[in-house]
This record gives C-alpha cells, structure tokens and sequence, in this order.
C-alpha cells in the first residue's frame, strides 16, 4: 500500500484546469512550482494546488483522474470549491523561503526531475505517473 494523490491545478488567474495523480504530492508540487514535468502546466502557468483527494493505491487515484477529466469544468470548479471556497494555493505553507530558492535554481536547471534537491526523495518509476 502507498500514497497517491488525484489533484487540481489552476493558474493565478485561476482560467485553466490540470488534473493529475501523483505518488508524492508534495514533490509532484515543487516539480510543477519549479515548471518540470508538464510541459501543458508550464505552458499555462499552472502551479497552484486547488483540490486533492488522497488513497491507498495508484490504482484508485487513476481511475478518479480518469473520470473527473471526463466532468464539466463547472462541475470541476465546483468540486474544487467544495474543499477550497478561497480558492487559495492549498500547497503555499509546505514551501518556505530555502524551498523558493530551491525550485527557482530546479526551474533554471536542465533536470527534469527534483532528484537532486535533499528534501525530496527520488520519484518511484514503477508508481509515478504525474
């Protein structure tokens, strides 16, 4: 049994959506804060954490992303509403300043992956898939 994640993306300007899944939520959020990983979410400006959904198996996270990216933006909007009415970055206190450094040089590097960076554990292969 291992933790995945099915979660939300928006944009400052909170106009585009990304669903994803993830087996380390925490990592999967510095990747996308430092625009690694997914090239539609840099393209977009899409790092902010506005809904997630946490499980015991890959699979079941899977599924949930394969059937919200089949909803209609509004019912996605309004399920992101549901755990977050504000609408604010559900991830902004898991980075402080050290952390912004960090995903500033990762965003400037040629790594694809934040391997390299001591506070976050190198991505399971086998599991990874966001």
């Amino acid at each position: 049994m291992k933790d995945a994640y099915t979660y939300i993306l928006s944009n400052r300007k909170r106009a585009t959506l990304y669903i994803g899944v993830s087996n380390d939520l925490e990592r999967r959020m510095f990747e996308h804060k430092a625009h690694k990983g997914s090239a539609f979410c840099k393209k977009y400006n899409l790092e902010e954490l506005m809904y997630y959904e946490h499980y015991d198996f890959m699979q079941d996270a899977i599924d949930r992303e394969k059937q919200l990216k089949r909803w209609h933006k509004d019912w996605k909007w309004n399920l992101v509403r549901s755990m977050n009415p504000e609408l604010k970055d559900l991830s902004a206190p898991w980075f402080d300043k050290e952390d912004l450094k960090d995903m500033i040089a990762f965003r400037l590097s040629d790594d694809v992956r934040c391997n390299d960076f001591p506070s976050f554990e190198k991505a399971d292969p086998e599991t990874s898939s966001g």
